[in-house]
């Protein structure tokens, strides 16, 4: 055996690439000249068959999630939902923390803009401040009852303590949210006993 760069000059190659442009023009083996060992269709690939359906499968997956009422929240906090990256983040993570980053990422938490929606508060209105509608962006970035925690979050997150997608999308930064809100009884606690009429 030796090494040539191409078909020219080497009468096997010459002929493989001949073979080749009948069968591309349909001008086949007639199935009586196949080899016996030969017979029928050509195997499908199991590992070629199993990456189109997976990548048929994600296709799918994604179209039917854009239509889901929460889809464009949790797009805001991470754009290739649905995707692995919240699976792996919530397993690094104890059951109450990844069960407060499932509501921020999807706005279905109880503050009062959406127990008011659900019929569980009197009023959208933070509580607290009584300026601006309970929402996730209000109780994380503006309201000033949780001043004290935002600095303590700042120290550690830097620029990222002030976006919500930086907020919802590391285990460190999660923990953070979780530990220093848990601290002054979150909103999770303070809206218990609204929950239970």
């Amino acid at each position: 055996m030796r090494w040539v760069p191409g078909y020219k000059g080497n009468t096997g190659n010459e002929r493989a690439g001949e073979e080749a442009k009948k069968a591309a023009r349909g001008d086949s083996t007639h199935e009586t000249d196949v080899p016996v060992i030969c017979p029928g269709t050509v195997p499908i690939s199991k590992a070629a068959e199993l990456q189109r359906h997976h990548k048929a499968l994600k296709i799918q997956a994604r179209t039917t999630f854009k239509k889901t009422p929460r889809a464009r929240q949790s797009l805001k906090f991470d754009p290739t939902m649905p995707s692995p990256n919240l699976s792996k983040l919530c397993a690094k993570l104890a059951r109450r923390p990844a069960s407060l980053l499932v509501q921020l990422r999807t706005r279905h938490i109880p503050l009062n803009k959406h127990l008011f929606k659900i019929g569980k508060a009197d009023s959208p209105i933070c509580t607290i401040c009584h300026s601006s509608d309970e929402t996730v962006h209000h109780f994380l970035l503006q309201c000033p009852a949780y001043m004290t925690q935002r600095k303590h979050l700042e120290g550690k997150l830097k620029r990222g303590a002030r976006s919500l997608r930086t907020l919802a999308e590391s285990h460190d930064s999660v923990i953070s949210v979780h530990q220093r809100y848990r601290e002054t009884r979150t909103a999770v606690r303070r809206c218990m006993p609204t929950t239970r009429q």
